[in-house]
Formats: structure tokens, sequence, C-alpha cells
């Protein structure tokens, strides 16, 4: 089902079409396919997996004149997507992240406080998006005064 994609597939992709195609061993009770793809992959598959550097992925950013945000830090999809503690975000803070999606759809209302308030402790920027993935989803709207910080540090 991967060249259905019309792209290289991804990890999560591969992970997804594994648990549709197959009964995986390690797949939990009420697991999505993408999650439990996933987890087959890094409990069974040794190297399957080898994602790029925090430091890494901030510094490319950097060097292209861009900024790097933490997007949805409260997503949580099983073993390989949990949510971002405080020391999670700080350790990255001080690996140069710039900003912190607070507002993202799935984010609960006391999610979206927290990440507010340690983006604003750590002197991070506070974002938000509606993760969209193409023109079939709209795309997020903020009102202006919530973007002159993100902004100003792009200098624009």
């Amino acid at each position: 089902g991967l060249d259905a994609l019309g792209r290289l597939p991804n990890v999560a992709d591969v992970g997804t079409a594994l648990a549709r195609q197959h009964a995986l061993p390690s797949r939990q009770p009420g697991e999505d396919d993408e999650s439990a793809g996933m987890r087959y992959i890094l409990t069974h598959v040794p190297g399957g997996y080898q994602p790029v550097g925090v430091d890494e992925v901030i510094a490319v950013a950097h060097q292209l004149g861009g900024v790097a945000v933490l997007a949805h830090p409260g997503r949580s999809k099983g073993i390989y997507a949990i949510p971002a503690t405080e020391s999670d975000l700080a350790a990255m803070a001080e690996a140069g992240l710039d900003g912190l999606e607070a507002f993202y759809p799935s984010h609960s209302e006391d999610q979206r406080a927290f990440y507010r308030d340690v983006a604003q402790r750590l002197g991070l920027l506070v974002t938000g998006g509606s993760d969209s993935h193409g023109p079939q989803q709209p795309l997020a709207q903020w009102p202006a005064k919530w973007c002159a910080a993100f902004l100003e540090r792009m200098g624009v």
C-alpha cells in the first residue's frame, strides 16, 4: 500500500502498513495502526528507526535562517510519541529550541496552559497550528498581536 501514497514513505507510513497487513505481536488493545506499527518497529526491528537528533534539527533550521519550533508537544501516540515534560523542553531549549506549539487541536486546556507557562519560563516563542496536511484542511488563524514576537524573531 505504500505505492499509493504518491510520495516517499516515512517510518510512520511503514509502521501503519505493517499493522494493517499483519497481526503484530506487540499490539496493544485499542492502539491505532500507526502506533502499533511503530511499536513493532521500535521493539522488534533493531536499527529500524534512526531519527535525527534534536540538536541536529535545530542547527539546520538555524543555518537556513529559520526558527526551530517543537510541534504538538502534548501529542500521545503510544511508544514513539509521548507528551514532552518540562525537563525535556528545558533540554531542547538549551540545545537552541526557539518555540513551542502550545495551541494544537488535540491539546487539552490544561496542556495549553502548561506549555504556554513552560515556554514563558524558558523564553520560547508560543505558536499554534491546525495540523493541516493539505488543501482539504483549513489552516489555523491567529490574531496579529500573537504573531508579533514570532515575526520579530524572524526579522520580518
